[in-house]
């Protein structure tokens, strides 16, 4: 009897070690450390994982377990390249465990810790109402808060129309004034201002915050993905609708007042050619009969070119032509530089932009903002050395760097932040330099540079800054590299000029041995007047700094002792402690 209990025995371990073997063939998984989280969410449940390189995915199974069941439910194979899984097949109010397998191409199997699996809720959905599932990204997300916003106080119009401004990526497209939403801009003007309102309300940030849990599972993206993309889309939502916004009402009078012609670029082929490219702007305004482009005592008179039904024409430039006016009449309409081996394109603001291959149109209104911006620049062109400081809130993921002359002066690694960020440094050039100085500041993001700053130093005698930070350009008489600059807008008023003082055009222009230079003065104030020629270098001192009441003056100015070329009168006046104020007028004298 005993032996046979003991033979039993045996057949019994025998039966049990070769089910647990079968058991283990069968189950060739292999416990791997796989980054595995599972994010809870309202009516939905986000998976997302990450595989080592070294295993060949073939596929990924998905498998759940509800709070109380015993077994494992497969839910899901996914393809190779997919990280993310949406469960949206839940019952509300209901925690799930996830297992995540994962057969490489060698159909071996790879597991997560089965003593540790993540688990999420299927949250009930608090306002079903509120939810849209055509929302696809966060950009629209922030239109459809705007819409939602503006729905219960819409006074009149069609504000869908609006909405297709508001996409980012349409709102750079209108920089470029064919383009420009003039027509809807004017028809929903109220609407426009309701909007910035909202844009511009300091709850905006947390407004669209408080829609994570509804949308962020929805949009495919992590508590980190979700901070950092709803960051970066307002930055950049707001700072082009704030341009959109400011420069609408400017920019459509612009268009309505602009001369018939304008120089839109510049473009070099080769080397040893120049040439620009004047539009068409207005072609019922082509009244004039005298319209020429002119360099010093050189000029090309253009009523060659000007035929009807051409929108635009090439001129062709003499190879030492570094600066341009184009006159009609007697009056210099623009005067823009001719950069030797370099394409650009002349806004009308005024700022000078890189031409590319992407870029489709040629008219543009002005540049592109951007998160970093020169605030300060100090150019000593005797000692050749250059002071920049860089303001502003730098995106995540970007790259800036500085370049001078085409090469690359100064990489910046910054990151992002919500607050304004300062950077400065010091650069010295070498002394034989004798072409146009060019500083551009440049941002790298997903592969795509772009031009944030253009700026030729050659314009700038002294030190300039952005009064306040990120306000228009003045002269600076106190440096702040490394700090906000200080001088507050009590001390400085953008509109300074026009209520100080009005300098006309000189008459004759282009004149001839004399010409008369008038000013209205508006206040008492301590005035210079003086001329300079194209490359900023005083020839004739008429006023410096000498007190004069209030009332219009007048001026006979002699040029005999002076070659031809184009030159500048420069009025500046100050009043009390106040910047000084300065305004200049080009004349063109033909000798």
């Amino acid at each position: 009897m005993i032996n046979v209990i003991k033979n039993i025995k045996k057949v019994c371990s025998i039966v049990i070690w070769l089910s647990c073997l079968v058991r283990a063939e069968n189950s060739n998984e292999i416990a791997l450390s796989i980054d595995f989280s599972v994010y809870s969410g309202q009516g939905s449940i986000l998976l997302h994982w990450s595989i080592p390189g070294s295993i060949k995915v073939k596929n990924t199974i998905i498998y759940s377990q509800q709070f109380g069941d015993k077994e494992f439910k497969e839910i899901a194979v996914l393809p190779s390249e997919t990280l993310f899984f949406l469960e949206t097949n839940c019952d509300l109010g209901e925690r799930y465990f996830y297992k995540i397998v994962i057969q490489d191409i060698q159909d071996k199997f790879f597991t997560i810790d089965s003593e540790n699996l993540p688990f999420g809720s299927c949250d009930v959905i608090q306002d079903q109402f509120l939810f849209n599932d055509n929302l696809q990204s966060v950009s629209n997300l922030l239109v459809n808060h705007i819409k939602d916003r503006l729905l219960p106080i819409q006074i009149g119009g069609d504000y869908t129309q609006l909405l297709e401004v508001l996409h980012t990526e349409k709102i750079k497209d209108y920089n470029w004034i064919e383009k420009f939403p003039s027509p809807i801009l004017k028809a929903l003007s109220e609407t426009i201002d309701k909007t910035n309102d909202i844009i511009s309300n300091s709850n905006f940030y947390d407004d669209i915050m408080d829609y994570e849990s509804l949308y962020r599972n929805h949009f495919f993206l992590t508590p980190e993905m979700w901070d950092e993309q709803i960051y970066n889309a307002i930055v950049v939502f707001r700072s082009n609708w704030m341009s959109l916004y400011n420069s609408y009402p400017s920019s459509i009078e612009m268009l309505n007042t602009l001369e018939p012609f304008r120089i839109v670029s510049s473009v070099n082929d080769f080397p040893e050619t120049s040439k620009i490219i004047i539009n068409v702007f207005h072609e019922y305004k082509k009244k004039s009969k005298e319209w020429y482009i002119l360099s010093g005592d050189e000029y090309i008179n253009l009523e060659k070119f000007i035929v009807s039904d051409v929108h635009n024409f090439v001129v062709n430039l003499p190879t030492d032509w570094n600066y341009v006016s184009l006159m009609v009449d007697d009056s210099i309409v623009q005067t823009v530089p001719v950069l030797k081996n370099r394409s650009v394109l002349y806004t009308l603001e005024g700022d000078i932009i890189p031409q590319t291959y992407e870029d489709q149109n040629f008219i543009k209104i002005k540049k592109d903002t951007s998160s970093l911006w020169f605030n300060e620049i100090i150019w000593n062109t005797n000692l050749r050395t250059l002071g920049v400081e860089l303001t502003g809130k730098p995106r995540s993921g970007e790259k800036y760097f500085i370049k001078v002359q085409d090469e690359i002066f100064w990489n910046i690694n910054l990151g992002y932040s919500f607050e304004t960020q300062y950077i400065d440094s010091l650069f010295s050039f070498e002394t034989h330099l004798d072409s146009i100085l060019i500083v551009e500041l440049q941002s790298l993001n997903d592969s795509l540079t772009i031009t944030n700053e253009f700026i030729i130093l050659d314009t700038i005698s002294k030190s300039i800054a952005r009064l306040n930070d990120s306000g228009p350009w003045a002269l600076a008489n106190v440096n702040t590299l490394g700090s906000t600059n200080v001088i507050s807008q009590n001390n400085y008023d953008s509109q300074l000029v026009p209520q100080l003082f009005v300098l006309y055009q000189n008459y004759p222009n282009p004149f001839n041995g004399q010409t008369k230079i008038t000013f209205d003065l508006l206040e008492n104030a301590k005035l210079s007047l003086y001329i300079t020629d194209a490359k900023g270098r005083v020839q004739d001192r008429i006023i410096e700094e000498e007190f004069y009441n209030s009332g219009t003056y007048n001026f006979l100015w002699e040029a005999e002792h002076l070659s031809s070329g184009i030159y500048f009168i420069s009025l500046q006046a100050e009043v009390d402690n106040l910047l000084p104020a300065l305004i200049s007028r080009k004349m063109i004298y033909l000798k």
